[in-house]
């Protein structure tokens, strides 16, 4: 189990939607309590398997209510870049509303790099 003592908030939006399962929301906060200070997680389905006591089949199922759902996105064969990753990962599992915050970010830098003024 994760030695984290803290409590893992969900967004609201979440807890009232009749589309998600329980076991969807738990899902959701396990992933969650995994990621790291950027908001995304490499944790592995066999990990999530233990925490939640649960088959594969079932934990994929669930991961891919969340990612129709808009609460996670997950990223396939990503290779290492930029300063976000330190390696190449086969699955990269971000928190929706990070993973909005580091592409509206990466757009301004893109933006002001464009439309900066020559010195």
């Amino acid at each position: 189990m994760s030695t984290k003592s803290h409590d893992v908030l969900a967004p609201a939006r979440m807890l009232y939607n009749h589309n998600l399962s329980d076991a969807a929301l738990r899902l959701y906060q396990i992933i969650r309590n995994n990621c790291n200070i950027q908001g995304y997680s490499v944790i592995k389905n066999e990990k999530l398997m233990s925490f939640l006591n649960k088959k594969e089949a079932s934990i994929k199922n669930n991961l891919n209510d969340l990612i129709k759902l808009g609460y996670i996105v997950r990223l396939k064969d990503v290779k290492k870049k930029e300063f976000l990753y330190d390696k190449n990962y086969s699955r990269v599992l971000w928190l929706q509303e990070e993973f909005l915050r580091l592409e509206d970010k990466k757009a301004k830098e893109e933006y002001l790099k464009a439309h900066a003024r020559p010195e």
